[in-house]
């Protein structure tokens, strides 16, 4: 009978970790990005919209692109790395800082951005402890730069 007991026990458990929530709603977290030169400089803004804090590390962020790389210079708080074609994955370091309501932190970034398809898409978080689940963020943006819209052509549009 004890048996039993410690095994429907150890089931409940069990069953109840696998339907963690997360750390932090995806839902409250915001992604704008901007190439701000020709020479495909530009930035990527996460801004925490929530009423509780984006927690500086113990997760990354997936997202498609044809090309991205994290300037030198802002490598000490995120890494960016191609995870296979053109899925890459941003993992926080030790000065990714807590994210409090409202703030925000840019990450300057390189990316190859030849028209909007171009663009990083399909933003999804993924906790540490939750490897095998991701959440979706929805509040994502690509803001067009002014250059390239004086250089469009009709057909692309």
């Amino acid at each position: 009978m004890k048996t039993l007991f410690f095994v429907l026990i150890f089931a409940a458990l069990a069953l109840s970790g696998s339907g963690q929530t997360p750390l932090f709603p995806a839902e409250g977290l915001r992604i704008r990005s901007q190439q701000i030169s020709e020479a495909g400089d530009a930035k990527l803004v996460l801004a925490n919209t929530s009423r509780q804090n984006f927690p500086s590390g113990k997760w990354r962020l997936y997202f498609n692109s044809p090309e991205l790389k994290i300037v030198e210079s802002d490598t000490v708080r995120a890494f960016a790395e191609r995870v296979n074609g053109d899925m890459f994955r941003i993992t926080p370091r030790a000065r990714f800082p807590e994210l409090r309501p409202g703030d925000s932190v840019v990450l300057r970034i390189n990316l190859r951005r030849k028209n909007k398809t171009d663009s990083p898409s399909g933003f999804y978080l993924v906790w540490n402890s939750q490897p095998q689940k991701g959440y979706a963020v929805q509040d994502v943006r690509f803001l067009v730069p002014p250059y390239t819209e004086k250089k469009s052509k009709p057909w692309q549009r």
